[in-house]
């Protein structure tokens, strides 16, 4: 039995926690040192926020931060994280494994779930334009000697690599001890030198000025990473002095690789062995101290590395010129700079004048608000003058200045948008270049010739723009996986949904795609899907009214479709995290707790304004953190100090205790579960360091026992924050938990601990959960997206093919589901919500038809996010050239060689005619055998089909004016490494059976004022097989015409009425069948009207051939749009195969009756 307590979507307090490579395609050979040709976008509504409603990173931060630093105040929690691993680094040796391995093949792994990209997702706040975005990008570095070679750094997610100008990109660094990179650069002299920085400056100004913080870790800086082969290896230097640090700036010497300069929080660092040793550069530089933070920026000439610039917090800007004297001397800067009321200070040099230098200077670090200035020098820093104050930046966060490799009248200024600054006969002018991109930009980047090609990296990911920013192209914004997720929940019945909250990238959902759907904007915290109704959906997000009082949560009842949720926060009151918690009650959904301070209550999902208040005794400041309601009269709760409460409700009545006691920490609690069955047993997972990670805590007669159950040395669970929990109800002994070095395992009730992370980058895990009905555990990561791993082992090959029998079929089970509801609307493959899915709506064939004389798009542009996005299906016409598209995933670990896909087509019917004898000895050749079934084209082969990009083929495909009006199409891959197993003839076996095969028998019936008659053969297989007609839509009715071998007196038929056929439908319909309507009885037709349940025929006599039967449906004035699914049954009810039409009412059809009209 499914124990609910595990269904729940429950709530984990919310901090703020700030995240694949592509297979080559035909695009990559024409791939250009400009910017691609940009997809067609679909534009959707924007729920724009306003400008105080921005991304907070002074708010954010410390909710990233507190949890971890709580009772380990003074010490230095970066290294604690290197001692975990270190921990983690035995637990794997005793196996005899390798820490982190990038996978065991042949065993089980973590696959990538994504999102390679998220479109349509939040951009600028002025302009509301809707954007790819992936995550928070801190660092860009375009290859001199091949520009199309570009990396990027990710605040959690690491270093990535394209050799094609961003058409595909691959991971560099997974498994390095760090992902958290601060600052990226190239040696000038050697472009195959890489420094990466671990350790964020962006929010080092926000640790310093947070109570609980004494250093940086966001997150975690452990040293700088050095390759000399162009990102395919790393190496780790300078880890003892810069555990803890926080890099904003490396700066390589101009001609020697092996000399740099380090801008960091502990000061500025030299190193002149290629980062092996550093050495703290002081002689006339400020102390650091509580104002002078660190140093935020530093620059060599490039062509005199003799001299060079630095900058530091709250002090101001510094040169030398002789930088690689053992001790240079640095003079301060003052001329023109102001003295006082500064913060943060970026610095460029101009490319193409070395005397030009120009510097960003921050006022307020944490408002969103103009800076003090930018300024500029044309003698080398020795006078300075004003050149404006007219952008907007935060000052800690988003700050970055760059020159225009051309001129030194151009700059470039990363700030809350990305502005341009342009000089004309000495007076300047700004103008934000942004508002088409993300906003909260870092990082700028520009091509090493063309001074109009340039790069910005934002908390959205990197965009590209060939005109110097007026406009901008996002699909380079395709393929790194850096998305920092907060929480997940998922669909109740199926695996292929999950809903996700990440930062400043708002609520989005893998919809069984590596291409996740933006569900609503903001800084995405926890949701919900309604386990009674999944249509309901719950989310919060920060919204950020006064910083304690933040209450941002809405309620969608569309299943989570962008711009309709509703505000449900009328009522909350009292102080909150940033991300605050709530969950559902496990037996009664229509219940809901919210965490304030106190405990707030709904019995309508939100929508009563939360009636119930629970006051929690003794809770001080601290804020809920965690939630269970386990059931109408019973939640436990912690808090962000480790206090545990019992809430139980007596006659109507809340009342609440505390029932913490020793040896409990006072750690933050992150996750709480009532163990199922008991009422006062639970289990608990708390952050920090330096204690216990997971308890169990037992009452009896109102006293409290606490039990550590984070094992014993040597499988014990490491010293670090474990931020997610999960029981497993299939073994009550097994627990998951998620970490900042991983997710780890016990079997035995928490007394040995093993690592679990095969497969899984080294970055922090934020979220569990599992899929009970398909074993899935699904991981959310802080900067590396989404994973999952099958925890039955049963499947464990290291490639699986797949092609998706409808969009919610994600290969895990079989055979595949079917009449499964869809749990969203998918306009491109005619999906409405809740329509029945079935194995022959195949989600991965699309057809693209020149209705009114033109296809959607070019082939070159549908690569696997065009198909799920914009690519609409079409009806194939006959008599013209249809363009068939062909999708292919690869599930697995490794990249699939020489996939072999072919495809066929038939003439639709709900039951399909058996392959011919020998396709399966002949594949991928065509059969010798007569067969209803022929090819469209030649088979075609997928060099190699790596798991991080899914194919694309497209076939040519002109039906004759002779064929059938609607036709089938099925589709067949196959590799050595994985092709499919049940080489059956028969249609429902060899698709249901196989994830290699896929069968689209969809046709699109647009609504029309007359009756359109056409032909579908049956296929009985034997004459007691029922054909049943499900779903008719309101407005329209269905009418059926028999051939004259099958008289309507040898039938049975329920639901339809016998009606004549007027005579004037009668000359119509033989003027368009011309001599085929001689084999019809047109004395009577079958006709059926909405609303209808189901209507079947039986006693349609089996024959080699088919019987063939018209079908038209007719609309009124208000037809609805919606589905019409006829399935084959056999008489023990088992589905032989069906027809899906997708009915489009009067609305969905003016466009394309237009187009009718037109032709």
């Amino acid at each position: 039995m499914r124990h609910r307590w595990l269904q729940r979507e429950r709530s984990m307090a919310t901090k703020k926690r700030s995240v694949k490579r592509a297979q080559p395609k035909s695009r990559a050979a024409t791939a250009k040192a400009k910017v691609r040709t940009k997809r067609p976008n679909v534009k959707r509504r924007s729920a724009r926020r306003e400008p105080s409603q921005a991304d907070r990173p002074d708010k954010r931060h410390p909710s990233l931060i507190q949890d971890r630093r709580f009772g380990s105040e003074g010490r230095s929690i970066a290294q604690l994280r290197l001692d975990a691993l270190g921990e983690t680094a035995a637990s794997v040796a005793r196996r005899d494994e390798r820490i982190v391995a990038p996978v065991s093949l042949g065993t089980n792994n973590w696959v990538q779930l994504g999102p390679t990209v998220i479109p349509n997702g939040q951009g600028s706040l002025s302009s509301g334009a809707r954007v790819n975005v992936t995550g928070r990008v801190t660092g860009i570095v375009v290859d001199p000697t091949s520009p199309l070679t570009v990396y990027l750094a990710a605040a959690g997610g690491g270093v990535w690599k394209t050799l094609d100008g961003g058409v595909t990109w691959f991971a560099t660094t997974d498994n390095e001890l760090s992902l958290a990179i601060g600052a990226l650069a190239m040696a000038p002299s050697d472009h195959n030198r890489l420094y990466a920085g671990t350790g964020e400056g962006n929010i080092f100004f926000l640790v310093q000025n947070f109570p609980l913080s004494a250093s940086n870790e966001d997150y975690h800086g452990v040293g700088v990473l050095r390759s000399s082969d162009g990102g395919g290896t790393w190496t780790l230097v300078g880890s003892a002095d810069f555990a803890g640090a926080a890099f904003y700036r490396i700066a390589v010497h101009a001609t020697d690789p092996d000399v740099l300069f380090g801008a960091t929080s502990v000061g500025l660092m030299r190193s002149q062995d290629g980062g092996a040793t550093w050495t703290a550069i002081t002689s006339g530089l400020p102390p650091l101290s509580p104002s002078v933070i660190s140093c935020t920026d530093v620059a060599y000439d490039p062509t005199n590395p003799d001299r060079a610039w630095c900058a530091f917090w709250a002090s101001g800007i510094f040169r030398t010129d002789n930088a690689n004297a053992a001790t240079p001397t640095w003079t301060m800067l003052t001329t023109g700079l102001p003295a006082s009321g500064i913060s943060r200070i970026a610095l460029a040099v101009a490319p193409s004048n070395h005397d030009a230098i120009f510097a960003l200077i921050a006022d307020s670090p944490t408002s969103k608000a103009p800076p003090k200035g930018v300024y500029g020098s044309t003698d080398g820093g020795d006078t300075w003058s004003l050149i404006t104050t007219s952008l907007t930046i935060v000052g800690s966060y988003t700050l970055n200045i760059a020159v225009d490799v051309s001129t030194p009248d151009v700059l470039y200024v990363s700030g809350f948008e990305l502005y341009k600054c342009v000089q004309n006969g000495g007076a300047w002018t700004v103008t934000s270049v942004g508002t088409r991109i993300h906003v909260d930009n870092h990082a700028f980047a520009s091509h090493p010739t063309n001074s109009l090609q340039i790069y910005a990296g934002t908390d959205g990911g990197i965009y590209q723009s060939a005109d110097g920013g007026s406009n901008w192209d996002d699909s380079i914004n395709e393929g790194p996986v850096i998305t920092q997720f907060e929480f997940i929940s998922q669909h109740p019945l199926s695996d292929a949904l999950v809903i996700c909250g990440t930062q400043d990238n708002g609520t989005d959902m893998f919809r069984n795609s590596l291409v996740f759907y933006h569900s609503a904007d903001f800084d995405g915290g926890q949701a919900g899907i309604d386990p009674a109704n999944p249509n309901n959906v719950i989310h919060t997000f920060n919204l950020l009214p006064p910083p304690v009082t933040q209450r941002g949560i809405e309620r969608s009842t569309a299943a989570g479709k962008f711009g309709t949720y509703s505000d449900i926060s009328s009522g909350l009151s009292g102080p909150v995290l940033f991300y605050p918690p709530w969950t559902y009650d496990d037996t009664d959904s229509s219940n809901a707790a919210f965490g304030t301070n106190p405990l707030r209550l709904s019995y309508a999902q939100g929508t009563d304004s939360w009636p119930t208040s629970i006051t929690l005794p003794g809770i001080g400041s601290a804020r809920v953190s965690a939630i269970h309601y386990a059931n109408s009269s019973l939640i436990y709760c912690g808090t962000s100090n480790g206090l545990v409460y019992k809430a139980v409700n007596s006659g109507g009545a809340w009342t609440a205790t505390q029932v913490t006691t020793s040896p409990l920490p006072a750690r933050w609690i992150w996750d709480i579960f009532l163990v199922p069955g008991m009422t006062d047993v639970v289990v608990l997972a708390m952050a920090g360091f330096g204690a216990p990670h997971v308890w169990t805590g037992a009452g009896s007669g109102g006293s409290w026992t606490w039990t550590d159950l984070s094992g014993t040395s040597p499988n014990r669970l490491p010293d670090a924050p474990a931020n997610a929990l999960l029981l497993d109800p299939a073994a009550p002994n097994t627990m998951y938990v998620g970490t900042d070095v991983g997710v780890w395992t016990t079997t035995d009730g928490g007394a040995n601990w093993l690592p679990f992370s095969d497969g899984l980058p080294n970055v922090a895990v934020y979220d569990l959960k599992l899929h009970a009905p398909t074993r899935l555990l699904r991981a959310a990561t802080h900067g590396r997206g989404l994973w999952e791993r099958q925890l039955d082992g049963a499947d464990v090959a290291d490639v699986r093919l797949l092609i998706r029998d409808h969009v919610m079929d994600t290969g895990r089970l079989t055979p595949s589901p079917s009449g499964l509801p869809s749990a969203w609307e998918d306009p491109g493959r005619q999906i409405n919500l809740g329509d029945p899915l079935f194995w022959w709506n195949c989600a991965d064939v699309k057809v693209d038809s020149p209705v009114g004389g033109s296809y959607q798009m070019p082939v070159a542009s549908v690569d696997y996010i065009a198909f799920e996005t914009a690519l609409e299906h079409r009806n194939p016409q006959r008599g013209m050239v249809n363009r068939v598209y062909v999708q292919v995933h690869n599930r697995g670990v490794l990249p699939a060689s020489n996939v072999v896909v072919k495809i066929l087509c038939a003439d639709a019917t709900p039951g399909l005619p058996d392959l011919p004898v020998d396709f399966w000895t002949v594949f991928p050749a065509n059969s010798g055998t007569a067969s209803p079934w022929t090819p469209i084209g030649a088979a075609q082969t997928i060099a190699s089909l790596r798991p991080e990009r899914p194919a694309v083929l497209e076939w040519d495909w002109a039906p004759p004016i002779s064929a059938a009006a609607h036709t089938c199409l099925l589709v067949v891959a196959s590799c050595n490494e994985d092709s499919p197993g049940v080489t059956s003839l028969v249609l429902d076996s060899v698709v249901t059976q196989n994830r290699q095969v896929g069968l689209k028998n969809l046709h699109i019936i647009d609504a029309m004022p007359f009756a359109c008659w056409d032909a579908i053969r049956f296929y009985p297989r034997a004459a007691t097989d029922i054909f049943r007609f499900d779903g008719l839509p309101k407005g329209w009715s269905l009418s059926l015409v028999l051939p004259k071998k099958v008289p309507l007196s040898k039938i049975t038929y329920t639901g339809f009425e016998a009606k004549p056929v007027l005579s004037a439908e009668r000359a119509r319909i033989s003027k368009q069948l011309d001599k085929q309507a001689a084999s019809y009885d047109f004395k009577k037709a079958l006709v059926a009207a909405a609303p209808r349940n189901s209507c079947t025929i039986t006693g349609v006599p089996a024959g080699m051939q088919g019987i063939p039967i018209l079908v038209a449906f007719t609309a009124n004035a208000r037809a609805a749009t919606g589905t019409l699914q006829l399935i084959q049954e056999s008489r023990d009810q088992r589905v032989l195969g069906g027809d899906t039409f997708a009915l489009r009412g009067v609305k969905g059809s003016a466009r394309r009756l237009s187009a009718v009209k037109k032709r």
